[in-house]
């Protein structure tokens, strides 16, 4: 039941973190679409690349997917809150924080390069999948902001 909790917090907070950034127009805007208030749009695209996950072979891979996530943002957020800091020890530790995590990736990536090839080529597809849609996404919108 506590995955599930987790799994179902998640899920609708993605969703509405989705839905935010489509109605800023840094997302397609077909994901804002709701209904009584659920970001229906959001909701049904991690239902389907969730199910896609789900159908793979082994764990491993959504595992290793998963960590690679995580440490990818950790690093952004500590590379930001470097930039922000207002002191020199915050923005050592964030600087810290954020190379232990491009570590940990490239510890990670070493690792499934060695062991696991498939879930390595799986976190590269979804990886320029992702920066595919990103640059399509960018140079097909209506509103030329910069980003």
């Amino acid at each position: 039941m506590a995955t599930g909790s987790a799994i179902n917090a998640t899920l609708f907070a993605t969703a509405r973190q989705m839905r935010d950034l489509a109605k800023a127009r840094e997302l397609p805007v077909r994901l804002d679409r709701e209904l009584n208030g659920l970001p229906v749009g959001a909701l049904a695209l991690l239902t389907v690349l969730g199910s896609v996950f789900a159908m793979l072979p082994g764990i491993l891979e959504v595992l290793a997917f998963g960590s690679a996530t995580f440490l990818a943002v950790f690093a952004l957020v500590n590379h930001l809150a470097a930039r922000t800091a207002e002191t020199r020890t915050a923005r050592m530790l964030a600087h810290i924080g954020s190379a232990a995590c491009v570590a940990a990736i490239a510890a990670l990536g070493f690792e499934l390069f060695e062991h696991d090839q498939p879930a390595l080529m799986l976190i590269g597809f979804c990886v320029l999948s992702v920066v595919v849609a990103r640059r399509i996404f960018i140079h097909t919108r209506k509103d030329p902001t910069p980003t």
